[in-house]
């Protein structure tokens, strides 16, 4: 009788132990699923905006055909600041991203690359030297040593590479417009400041800032109980380190990282990104002043087509529970005239 038990418990024993091994399987398979969909939704969201940047940036190369010969030196300088902006989010990508998915974009940043050097090369053409040619005359001066011509050259060359660096710094200096170190202040922006350059406000502490103009682009970086007023920024918008503020802001792309407690009144032709971030509250974009519909049509943003609550949350994938990390501002605590 105890040789029947004892096989009774051991073959209990295995039955268990075959069952635990099928449920951890099955497991097994149903998280790597939730990965794979996971992932998928990572190179979705990533290839998304990754596109809509590269197509402003081409368009504004292709805007290069019509504009006015003066705008571009300045046309040339946002498309390298975006350019760079765009090869900086890829890099910050790589973390999470695929490896053929980093491969095809580092491709179209390439074949870009070289698509703004060859129009950079058609638009602004390097001026071409040339040394009208001489007689020879027979002379008895001793010829001067080759070293000391050698030398002549590379000091005009260099001084001619540092005139070149002043230049080109210059041309940034002159497309963006910077309010950094303020506190406690009202700062007013009107358009003939800002329109079409860059804008970025840095450590600003209690202060309001209305931006009553169309920038290319806006940064912002540690920023403290501040309330941000802009009109419509013809690109996009980047916000990190940023805390217990109230943003106001029309953009092609919006971008955030590492903040908390911000209440956004936003207008996105594209979806939003969060990252690192929590207690996001938005709403839809309210402010106006004189002459922002035109500004609107400047900045080439269509109002009836931005949205304000299409979100993406790159810490919280998952597409069956809404994100932790934001929320709709209910109505009753929507501030709705920003004059007061």
């Amino acid at each position: 009788m105890d040789d029947i038990d004892n096989k009774k418990d051991l073959m209990t024993k295995r039955l268990d132990r075959l069952q635990e091994q099928r449920q951890a399987k099955i497991e097994k398979k149903r998280q790597d699923k939730e990965d794979d969909i996971v992932i998928q939704d990572t190179v979705t969201v990533f290839s998304t905006q990754f596109q809509q940047e590269k197509q402003i940036i081409e368009q504004k190369l292709e805007q290069c055909q019509s504009i006015d010969k003066k705008e571009l030196p300045d046309q040339f300088d946002w498309i390298a600041i975006a350019m760079e902006k765009l090869e900086k989010f890829l890099a910050d990508s790589t973390i999470f991203l695929p490896g053929f998915v980093i491969r095809q974009a580092q491709e179209s940043l390439n074949k870009l690359r070289t698509q703004i050097e060859s129009g950079r090369d058609q638009y602004l053409p390097k001026k071409k030297f040339a040394f009208k040619s001489r007689k020879k005359v027979q002379s008895n001066k001793p010829t001067p040593p080759p070293s000391t011509a050698t030398t002549t050259d590379s000091s005009q060359d260099s001084q001619k590479a540092i005139h070149q660096d002043v230049v080109d710094t210059n041309a940034l200096a002159r497309r963006l417009c910077d309010y950094s170190n303020l506190q406690d202040q009202t700062v007013d922006i009107n358009a003939d400041e800002i329109s079409s350059k860059d804008v970025k406000l840095s450590q600003l502490t209690r202060c309001t800032v209305r931006i009553m103009g169309y920038p290319s682009a806006l940064q912002m970086d540690h920023l403290k109980q501040c309330t941000i007023l802009s009109g419509p920024v013809s690109s996009s918008v980047f916000v990190d380190q940023c805390y217990d503020c109230k943003i106001v802001v029309a953009c092609q792309q919006l971008r955030v990282h590492s903040s908390a407690d911000i209440q956004f009144y936003i207008g996105v032709t594209s979806r939003a990104i969060i990252e690192d971030c929590t207690r996001f509250f938005f709403a839809p974009y309210n402010w106006s002043y004189p002459n922002i519909d035109q500004h609107f049509s400047s900045a080439a943003l269509d109002r009836a087509k931005l949205n304000w609550s299409a979100i993406d949350d790159f810490n919280w994938l998952r597409i069956d529970q809404p994100s932790p990390n934001w929320s709709v501002l209910p109505e009753q605590d929507r501030i709705n005239d920003w004059n007061r």
